[in-house]
């Protein structure tokens, strides 16, 4: 329906200029949409007059293809007022648009090199007041929707897995919402009410300040620069997992064999951390992975 519906617009634009007995119009274009003359030009388009708007056919010189119909106030193209459609090499769509006054103001639609749209979105005045989003697995169907409603802070999301089995479903309005998951052939897992769409990662209580204090008053070097370590700046990843009540475990150092036991130091120093905030999915605290960075400034 996609292709016919694309098809269908292209062969009304190009029956509109067809039909119109005003002067068409000829624009050369370099590779940067910069005006320039014929021997030159990377793009060309040809536009008319009709119907109080100025349509042009925007195509690829070298092969003479088709990559858009645009409409303008006037043949000065500085004005976009209508319908805008860029297509793809393969000439498939790309995106369909409409403008007022050189802004957006409707419908606006972006598709993949499969058309299907990716991302959709309703404007007012160059305001955008509804949009959803589309992934898609290989198998064809999609694997994540979405749709706000911006105007009434109402979100949807749904994850579908391979199979196209629904597997978890977000409703949003307002500041109060849901979150349900679900097994693998549709059965309903949990249903969780939430108070935000917002994810966070874990940190450490306090922030930057309070962990640099947290490190200044924990790091013995002196063990360090007893085993001959050389004066310079090292910098230790761990690895941990912050659980939901903020305590470390499973701690491990990320490719790190700088020696004299400075990865030692830097898991003593993680181990002896206090509680951290942990990471929040859809306002609600739960495990994850965090990397942590320690810096050793070992003076001469």
């Amino acid at each position: 329906m996609l292709k016919y519906f694309n098809l269908l617009l292209i062969v009304l634009f190009t029956s509109t200029l067809a039909k119109t007995q005003n002067r068409v119009y000829i624009y050369y274009f370099d590779s940067q949409f910069n005006t320039t003359d014929s021997t030159s030009a990377f793009y060309y388009a040809k536009g008319a007059n009709r119907d109080s708007l100025f349509t042009i056919y925007l195509y690829l010189k070298s092969e003479n293809q088709l990559l858009g119909v645009e409409q303008y106030t006037d043949s000065t193209l500085t004005i976009k007022q209508g319908s805008s459609m860029l297509m793809q090499k393969n000439g498939n769509p790309q995106s369909l648009k409409t403008y007022k006054n050189n802004q957006l103001d409707g419908i606006s639609i972006d598709y993949d090199e499969k058309s299907r749209p990716t991302d959709s979105a309703v404007f007012n005045n160059n305001q955008k007041t509804f949009a959803s989003h589309y992934s898609y697995h290989k198998q064809g169907h999609p694997s994540l929707i979405k749709r706000e409603d911006l105007l009434h802070k109402i979100t949807e999301e749904y994850t579908i897995d391979t199979a196209g089995i629904l597997r978890e479903e977000v409703f949003f309005n307002g500041k109060k919402g849901f979150y349900k998951t679900f097994d693998n052939k549709g059965v309903l897992i949990s249903d969780d009410n939430i108070t935000s769409l917002q994810d966070t990662d874990p940190e450490f209580s306090g922030g930057t300040i309070a962990w640099r204090s947290y490190l200044e008053h924990t790091i013995d070097i002196q063990p360090l620069i007893k085993r001959g370590i050389l004066p310079g700046l090292y910098t230790v990843n761990v690895k941990f997992v912050v659980n939901v009540d903020g305590s470390l475990q499973n701690f491990s150092t990320i490719r790190s064999d700088i020696g004299y036991g400075i990865e030692e130091e830097a898991m003593r120093v993680m181990r002896n951390s206090p509680r951290w905030i942990p990471a929040k999915h859809l306002g609600k605290p739960v495990k994850a992975f965090r990397v942590q960075p320690i810096r050793f400034n070992i003076s001469p």
